[in-house]
């Protein structure tokens, strides 16, 4: 496993094409959360290296739970008695997070741990989905490029996950396996799929997750006013990471817009960021993509002649 992301309540640390970058959430100020991002490097890995992984969780809490405990009923006569009380409620809250964990049960669009190694085991849609996101997380850090994800899983997944963030990714995640296959118009119709999801689901879309939204309709789709219309939407979310897909999304956007000498301009800010970006399938898509654009903007005349 690569760690990818790390973070401890408004302090987050995340990889951004290809480096870490760190983000103080003012939100989460007061926030008690912490998670770590890993992805695996065999995308292939047993079932259940996926279960010990999810178990360790709840086992942390127990873990946690009993050494609170032990230490309070030891308190009677030691320095650190007036704070019994303390260390009792962080027993208490360790010993009800890992029950509660382990409860199979489906918050919403989550799932609980409980859940998870529970649909794991008997092959539910949560396991297409758990393989969906290592293979694409294996992008990051293998040779493996979109044109290597399950696509049968994630067609599955897409029957049982109809709203929220994880069915937009989804869709998206086709879109990408049909563009790297070359297969534009299967690609064009999983967009339109993703783009039928959003209107329920606007508030779980960060703003990154846009930019592939305008590159795919104004590239792949040739629609001007679709392109603009995700363009507004991603920036009035206000996109605080602006890497190679937010260029990649404006020049795209301006050359439909026929303003292509500034699509040149976004283009190359992009192509210097993309030639930055480590050897992995993921970067190589990107670049591929970079080039691919750079192709359509060397058929308009005036650009062709400045690059």
């Amino acid at each position: 496993m690569r760690l990818r992301a790390f973070v401890v309540g408004p302090l987050q640390w995340r990889i951004r094409d290809g480096r870490w970058k760190f983000q103080f959430v003012p939100a989460k100020i007061l926030s008690a959360e912490g998670a770590a991002g890993v992805v695996p490097t065999d995308p292939n890995q047993s079932r259940w290296n996926e279960i010990c992984m999810i178990a360790a969780g709840p086992m942390v809490n127990l873990y946690t739970g009993v050494i609170a405990a032990c230490i309070a009923l030891m308190a009677k006569g030691q320095g650190y008695e007036p704070y019994w009380h303390l260390l009792a409620l962080v027993a208490t809250l360790s010993f009800v997070s890992f029950a509660g964990n382990l409860i199979p049960f489906r918050p919403e669009a989550s799932y609980s741990d409980g859940a998870r190694i529970y649909q794991l085991l008997r092959g539910g849609p949560l396991a297409d989905l758990q393989r969906v996101f290592n293979l694409v997380g294996a992008t990051l850090v293998t040779s493996l490029r979109p044109r290597d994800y399950d696509i049968e899983a994630i067609q599955r997944a897409s029957r049982t996950f109809t709203s929220g963030r994880q069915a937009f990714l989804l869709r998206m995640f086709a879109s990408f396996y049909f563009q790297d296959c070359g297969n534009i118009p299967m690609a064009c119709q999983a967009l339109a799929e993703a783009e039928s999801i959003y209107k329920d689901s606007a508030a779980e879309i960060p703003a990154e997750l846009h930019a592939d939204m305008v590159f795919g309709n104004a590239y792949l789709r040739h629609d001007a006013a679709g392109a603009r219309l995700w363009w507004d939407r991603m920036n009035s979310k206000k996109p605080s990471h602006l890497g190679v897909d937010y260029w990649l999304a404006q020049s795209a956007l301006l050359w439909i817009e026929s303003h292509n000498e500034e699509a040149l301009e976004a283009w190359t800010k992009g192509n210097a960021l993309a030639k930055q970006l480590p050897v992995a399938g993921a970067y190589e898509f990107d670049r591929d993509r970079v080039s691919l654009l750079h192709q359509a903007l060397s058929l308009v005349p005036s650009v062709a002649a400045q690059a």
